[in-house]
């Protein structure tokens, strides 16, 4: 599974990629929302999962959220409208999240992140894709699904 993060904190940047590392994702940190934008009209592949801080100096993550939900070419591109976007704040508290996800984002993490709510963020929205639609490749958690004690039906 591919992850990409728009982050421009460095030390962020880090422990984002080292989370992904660890849950056994390909991950992908780009520091701005205009190069991430570069990135998806470029990329050969695109992520299964996008998480985006939602206060990025310059193209701000709501734009840049906006932009791939209602632009061309990304507003056409059926795949890229059924990847998640995550958002990444510094405090969800006393916000009020259903007006946050009319931005476009399907949800919100905050940061600092740990390892553990990125994984469960994974595993919802990856099943989500899975079961939504047969055009999107299935994920097989590698590292992750070690630790889960249930059946592994639910993964």
């Amino acid at each position: 599974m591919q992850l990409l993060f728009v982050e421009n904190n460095f030390a962020v940047q880090k422990l984002c990629h080292r989370i992904g590392q660890k849950l056994g994702c390909e991950v992908v940190v780009i520091g701005s929302g205009t190069a991430a934008l570069d990135h998806l009209a470029t990329a050969p592949t695109l992520p299964h999962i996008i998480f985006v801080k939602t206060s990025l100096p310059g193209l701000s993550g709501y734009d840049l959220v906006r932009i791939i939900r209602t632009q061309p070419p990304f507003c056409n591109d059926p795949q890229l409208q059924s990847i998640p976007l995550i958002g990444l704040m510094a405090s969800a508290s006393g916000t009020n999240l259903s007006r946050e996800r009319a931005t476009g984002y399907n949800d919100f993490l905050r940061v600092p992140l740990r390892i553990s709510t990125v994984g469960e963020t994974i595993g919802h929205w990856s099943r989500r894709q899975i079961m939504g639609s047969a055009d999107v490749p299935a994920w097989q958690m590698k590292a992750w699904h070690r630790h889960h004690r249930g059946p592994r039906s639910r993964l």
